[in-house]
């Protein structure tokens, strides 16, 4: 991701495929399915090119380039990779290798339907260098070669000149989002900010002047207080004075229950007034809706018709917002109307707003991270991260990043996988490992001979995925998860032992339990520009920084000192026991 933007100045950096991809609505692909695509990609890319190589020994390969273009009173600073640049009579010709899974060769202009994102970023390419001074010593062409990915069977398609003004619309696609993020911008700069409190309380102002020193001095800011002390709203205090003051372009809100989130966004509604756009992101459970218009299933249905549901509708997510923001109530109102799924029009809306509400899981659960972290303009470097009620995130972690395999469901996936037309050695594979799950003993660790041989039959899953051919849009998104299982377990049984159990719960159930998250909480906490991490249960302080991993160095702590509840109460039961 390069897409920053400087609102004020009319200034935007992105890289090609970010203007190629840019639409005003969610992806709906896959994680899992992206990644085995990409593996692939990247093999068939390495054949195109040494077959290119050998042909031409003067071609470029992954070239560099960079351009500035002035757009309707903005500057866009676009940088990408060009695939292939080759030798040609009395110029060059530029190729832009693209796996698919379509059996070729197909009509060009249902190509173009299909996959516009790819005839725009050759576009884009073709425009650049046409423009750049190292290549108008002679004629440019450009060329996509969409190879299918199962048997490798190439499809060359030139582009023409009409494709060129693909460029132009997808600078028109942008160009609302920059104004609307302009706007945005300004409007908040201008507003007042009410403070979160009618009358400060004792300690309230210290605790604020307190997080403002420690700002300064740290990334990682450990903020502790008791329950009703008014944590929540001094940091939100703090917070945006500092977005309104230009240091951050995003903050990122993580609870980890929903009723947090609730009391977050009344207290903001009250703080801001409508001036800033926040988004609470809520499941996609939550969303569901199920009428003669639209009805949400495990998320296949709900994606199949995004892009002509929005142009039909002429959905623009920046228009949906109301007093600040888009509710969930509205999601679905609107769902209803218009049929495109709630969920979809909520995650469409991401890009617009400023602030985040949302459970953990979007920035530490690895098959839900992606919701934020691919978003259009999304920058951690240049965002906020406050996590509410810190002291349950090393358990929740933990369990995201946990993995429990049931041998039924394996085997449903097998008989999936086979209808899908995946090879008998695939389908036997997770037949196998199904049948490992119920040999192992209910309640206990994996034995060294089962973990070696579950790690043999996952390696040779991993393998075969990555070159295995099959119709993965034929799969339920939740079977394509139970597949994608295996290489996740995978990776936890190459990781060290000590921080993982490998055990089987109860019959029928294989589980990979995380036992120590640091690592990967520190790996997530990393890009942001702050940190802040706030509970009414932070101590010992030294027990909450080695389970996350965090640096002593960089890392401040604030105490909310509340003397007026001293006599507050007689006793109190902490219900969270067990």
């Amino acid at each position: 991701q390069l897409m920053w933007i400087d609102p004020e100045n009319r200034c935007v950096r992105l890289s090609v495929g970010e203007l190629a991809n840019f639409r005003n609505q969610p992806d709906a692909s896959r994680v899992g399915y992206n990644r085995w695509r990409a593996e692939v990609g990247q093999q068939w890319h390495r054949i195109a090119e040494e077959q290119a190589r050998t042909k031409f020994p003067s071609a470029e390969f992954e070239r560099t380039v960079q351009a500035q273009w002035l757009y309707e009173g903005w500057t866009l600073k676009i940088q990408g990779r060009v695939d292939q640049i080759l030798p040609a009579p009395g110029g060059i010709r530029i190729i832009e290798v693209k796996t698919i899974r379509d059996t070729v060769p197909i009509r060009e202009e249902e190509l173009a339907t299909r996959y516009p994102e790819y005839f725009a970023q050759t576009a884009i390419y073709l425009s650049i260098l046409k423009k750049l001074p190292a290549f108008k010593t002679g004629k440019i062409t450009a060329e996509i070669h969409f190879i299918e990915i199962d048997s490798g069977t190439v499809q060359r398609v030139l582009l023409e000149e009409s494709d060129e003004a693909r460029f132009e619309t997808q600078l028109l696609k942008l160009l609302p989002y920059l104004e609307d993020r302009r706007s945005c911008r300004i409007n908040f700069k201008q507003s007042h900010l009410r403070s979160p409190f009618e009358e400060l309380r004792e300690g309230q102002q210290e605790a604020a002047n307190d997080l403002e020193a420690a700002a300064l001095q740290a990334k990682t800011v450990l903020f502790e207080a008791p329950t009703g002390f008014g944590k929540t709203g001094i940091l939100l205090g703090h917070t945006l004075q500092l977005m309104q003051a230009g240091h951050f372009d995003r903050c990122i809100y993580l609870t980890s229950k929903s009723t947090g989130q609730l009391e977050t966004v009344r207290q903001l509604q009250d703080m801001t007034g409508g001036s800033l756009r926040f988004l609470q992101m809520r499941s996609r459970i939550e969303h569901q809706i199920d009428n003669l218009r639209h009805r949400c299933s495990d998320g296949r249905t709900c994606d199949d018709a995004l892009t002509s549901q929005y142009t039909e509708e002429e959905v623009f997510p920046g228009g949906l917002f109301q007093a600040g923001t888009f509710p969930l109530e509205r999601a679905k109102e609107l769902g209803n109307e218009t049929g495109i799924c709630p969920y979809a029009l909520t995650r469409s809306c991401l890009p617009y707003a400023d602030l985040w509400i949302a459970d953990y899981n979007y920035v530490f659960n690895p098959d839900s991270r992606h919701i934020f972290f691919d978003c259009p303009g999304f920058d951690p470097k240049k965002t906020c991260l406050i996590i509410d009620e810190a002291h349950n995130l090393p358990s929740r972690v933990s369990d995201a990043l946990g993995v429990k395999i049931r041998s039924h469901e394996l085997s449903f996936a097998a008989e999936e996988l086979r209808s899908a037309g995946a090879p008998r050695r695939l389908v036997r594979q997770y037949q196998i490992f199904a049948e490992q799950i119920d040999r192992s003993s209910d309640g206990q660790a994996l034995s060294d001979q089962q973990f070696y041989e579950v790690l043999d039959n996952a390696e040779e899953i991993t393998r075969e995925l990555k070159t295995a051919g099959f119709n993965s849009t034929e799969i339920l998104p939740s079977v394509l998860d139970i597949i994608w299982s295996i290489p996740r377990l995978l990776d936890a049984m190459n990781c060290r032992t000590a921080d993982w159990l490998f055990w089987a719960p109860s019959a029928g159930t294989m589980a990979a339990s995380c036992l120590n998250s640091g690592p990967w909480i520190d790996r997530c906490l990393n890009p942001f520009a702050t940190r802040y991490l706030m509970s009414g249960t932070l101590e010992p302080v030294g027990s909450t920084m080695t389970e996350c991993l965090l640096d002593p160095k960089s890392t401040a702590m604030v105490f909310g000192h509340a003397k007026w509840r001293d006599e507050a109460y007689d006793l109190a039961i902490d219900t969270r026991v067990d």
